[in-house]
């Protein structure tokens, strides 16, 4: 007899009613549910950098960026997703009216956390390229300056640009904004690799 245990899995109305009433957010996919843990210091003063700096270029746009409280469902897939930074251009489309559950991001941003670093390359990147609306799918590191830009083509191939240097601008296939690593970063303290 195995003493593996047998995890339950959840309805995706299951886990929306949770999540309607609980104190701290979860994310779920497939069945299972998953707690979302409070985000280091330096998690949070990356997404700020974003957010902020975005905030400046779209305020006179029909874009918006959002940050972690917006949720996201990834199209044909069973799953629900809290992305660090959304952007949406024009009227949002929600799952339903008081869900909140956004179907239209253009461009999504997460920031890697060494525990969700293996989660959001493959499994996340592998959900949200599927919604239909999306052409930046944003991975940022905060142990070292990196990010993966993933983007569609006009063709609808998804391809990967990864920028190490400061000066290294990240321009936005879905919204009208760019960011350098050095706006990124800014006030951030990052160890040197050894």
């Amino acid at each position: 007899m195995s003493d593996e245990r047998v995890m339950r899995l959840f309805t995706p109305e299951e886990y929306l009613m949770i999540e309607r009433d609980a104190p701290l957010r979860s994310e779920y996919d497939n069945g299972r549910i998953y707690s979302m843990a409070g985000a280091s210091d330096g998690h949070k003063n990356v997404v700020d950098n974003i957010t902020g700096f975005l905030f400046l270029q779209l305020r006179k746009t029909p874009c918006r960026a959002t940050t972690h409280d917006t949720k996201v469902r990834p199209s044909k897939v069973t799953a629900y997703y809290y992305p660090d930074v959304v952007i949406h251009c024009g009227k949002p489309e929600y799952e339903d009216s008081d869900s909140g559950i956004l179907l239209n991001p253009l461009s999504i941003i997460e920031v890697m956390s060494p525990s969700t670093e293996s989660y959001d390359r493959v499994v996340k990147y592998n959900r949200y390229i599927n919604i239909e609306s999306l052409c930046d799918y944003v991975l940022v590191s905060q142990n070292m300056h990196q990010v993966e830009h993933h983007s569609k083509n006009e063709e609808g191939e998804w391809t990967c640009r990864i920028l190490t240097r400061l000066t290294d601008k990240l321009t936005l296939k879905g919204a009208p904004a760019s960011l350098t690593l050095e706006e990124i970063y800014d006030r951030i303290e990052i160890a040197p690799l050894e």
